[in-house]
């Protein structure tokens, strides 16, 4: 269905899961992106689950299957999160978006090495 082609590697952060899920309309999302790989991070995983007690639809985001999360679990990835967060001055609301950030520069030639499903 894409228009670039397959095999585009696309990472979300909450704020985008967030409001199509909202909205109820996270399938929309998944069909646009049906050639495509997604991804988040635990961390952004977290952001949501936290939403979930105000926005019980976030809850959708938790469960689609569609979208892989990836995996920062080594020393030297943990590290590149703490840089990430020094870098755009992250606080407790930023830390998804800083774990989002440095996976295209940790991993960019096989960001599917790092994935695992919800």
């Amino acid at each position: 269905m894409s228009d670039s082609g397959p095999g585009r590697v696309l990472v979300f952060d909450a704020m985008c899961l967030n409001h199509f899920a909202r909205a109820e309309r996270l399938d929309v999302l998944r069909d646009l992106l049906v050639d495509d790989t997604c991804l988040t991070t635990h961390v952004v995983r977290e952001e949501v689950r936290t939403g979930t007690r105000t926005y019980p639809a976030l809850h959708a985001v938790l469960n689609a299957e569609w979208l892989a999360v990836a995996r920062l679990d080594s020393m030297d990835e943990i590290k590149c999160f703490v840089k990430w967060t020094r870098r755009i001055g992250s606080s407790e609301r930023n830390l998804g978006e800083a774990s989002v950030f440095l996976l295209p520069n940790w991993h960019p030639e096989s960001p599917s090495r790092m994935t695992e499903k919800p």
